[in-house]
């Protein structure tokens, strides 16, 4: 019996002593923690702005988030116009991104927004050096002259008004 009570008084003994380390780890993380640069905040539709406090974004209104932060934005307090000005930067946005990845080239430029809302690329080069119709914002880039291949005659550009299906 005396030699048992030793080793159960050295396992409480170790048990309490890795138990008070594990205790202390939080409380040294919480140190880091306030160590730490201040927190950003950032305009989900304007990532340009930044503050050190929540707030509004200047240029549109929306709330500020924390910089990184995943989260959508919460659209329902925007009006209409900062809705769309939202949804033509995502899709600016996004035609980026399918570019630089290579998905992505409109035949016009300026890119239109259908054929990268419709297919997240640009048929209407291909058709229009096969004869066949391109979207409706493409025909109307090319009528403008907007067209990139500049051996293709406007005038032989061909619309899908009325035949575009999905």
């Amino acid at each position: 019996m005396r030699t048992t009570l030793p080793l159960v008084v050295g396992i409480i003994l170790l048990a309490t002593v890795s138990g008070c380390s594990e205790k202390e780890e939080p409380r040294q993380q919480s140190i880091s923690k306030i160590t730490q640069a201040p927190a950003q905040y950032t305009c989900p539709m304007h990532p340009e702005i930044v503050s050190d406090s929540p707030g509004s974004c200047p240029t549109c209104g929306m709330a500020l988030v924390l910089k990184g932060e995943a989260e959508p934005p919460d659209t329902t307090k925007l009006t209409s116009q900062q809705k769309i000005a939202a949804a033509k930067k995502l899709i600016q946005q996004a035609k980026g991104d399918l570019t630089r990845e290579g998905a992505y080239r409109c035949c016009i430029e300026p890119a239109c927004d259908e054929c990268a809302l419709d297919h997240q690329n640009c048929p209407c080069l291909r058709n229009v050096k096969a004869g066949k119709p391109v979207c409706n914002q493409c025909y109307a880039g090319w009528q403008r002259g907007e067209g990139r291949e500049k051996s293709i005659d406007p005038k032989n550009v061909k619309t899908t008004i009325g035949t575009h299906r999905h």
